[in-house]
C-alpha cells in the first residue's frame, strides 16, 4: 500500500529501494513488492550487503576516515534500459562523502558469439558520449565457468558491484519474481555490497548524460 499510495500531492517517488531477501520465506513477499513497483513503472533497486542476516558489524557503504579510495563495477549488458541507469546510480554515489572519488569501472562479459573488442568499442563509445570517466574492461565468454562465477571473481577487489534486475514476465507469479530476486541475492554471496537495479520508470536514462 505504501508503494501504491506514497507521494506528496502530485510529486511521487519513481524510485524503490528493497533489501535483498534471506530465505523463500521472504523471497515471496519481497517478489510481491517489487513486481507490483515494475508494473507501476517505478525504478526497483535492491541492495545485497556480504553478511546480511549475520550481524555483520561493519557497514561497507561507510568507509572509516582516512579509507583508500574505493571501487565501484558497474556491470553492463546492453539490454533495455538498465545499464545507463545503473552507471547514472553510480554517478550520483560519487557525489556524496561515503563514495567521493571512487574508481568507476564499466565491465561486461561478452556473449559467446559476441566479439570482445568490438563490446569495449561500444562501451568506449558510450562513456564519451555521456562524458564519464571510466575504466573499461570486456571479459571473453567463460569457458568451464558460469557467467556469475567470472563476475564474481572480477569483482571481488571492488567494494561495489551494480547489476541489472530483469522485469517480471508477462504472467510470471509474484512468487517467482520472488525466487529469482533471492537467487540474484545468492550470486552476488561474498561481494561486500552489491546493487541489483531495474529501470522501470518508462524513460530512457541515456538522456540523464545528454
Amino acid at each position: 500500500e505504501l508503494v501504491r499510495a506514497y507521494g506528496f500531492g502530485p510529486l511521487a517517488p519513481n524510485t524503490v529501494l528493497l533489501g535483498a531477501p534471506a530465505d523463500e520465506e521472504s523471497a515471496a513477499g519481497a517478489g510481491s513488492v517489487a513486481a507490483l513497483a515494475a508494473r507501476l513503472r517505478r525504478n526497483v533497486v535492491l541492495a545485497v550487503r556480504d553478511g546480511d542476516g549475520e550481524g555483520a558489524e561493519e557497514d561497507p557503504a561507510t568507509p572509516p576516515r582516512g579509507a583508500a579510495p574505493r571501487t565501484i563495477d558497474v556491470w553492463w549488458r546492453g539490454r533495455g534500459g538498465n545499464a545507463p541507469f545503473l552507471l547514472a546510480l553510480a554517478c550520483l554515489l560519487r557525489k556524496g562523502h561515503a563514495w567521493e572519488g571512487a574508481a568507476l569501472r564499466l565491465r561486461h562479459v561478452a556473449e559467446p558469439d559476441e566479439d570482445p573488442a568490438r563490446a569495449e568499442e561500444t562501451l568506449r563509445a558510450f562513456l564519451a558520449e555521456a562524458r564519464v570517466r571510466a575504466e573499461v574492461s570486456v571479459l571473453p565468454a567463460p569457458e568451464g565457468l558460469s557467467a556469475v562465477a567470472a563476475i564474481r571473481a572480477a569483482s571481488a577487489d571492488a567494494d561495489l558491484a551494480l547489476f541489472g534486475l530483469r522485469p517480471p514476465a508477462e504472467g510470471e507469479a509474484d512468487s517467482d519474481y520472488g525466487a529469482y530476486l533471492l537467487a540474484c541475492r545468492r550470486a552476488a554471496e561474498g561481494l561486500p555490497l552489491a546493487v541489483y537495479a531495474l529501470a522501470a520508470e518508462g524513460i530512457d536514462f541515456r538522456d540523464v548524460f545528454a
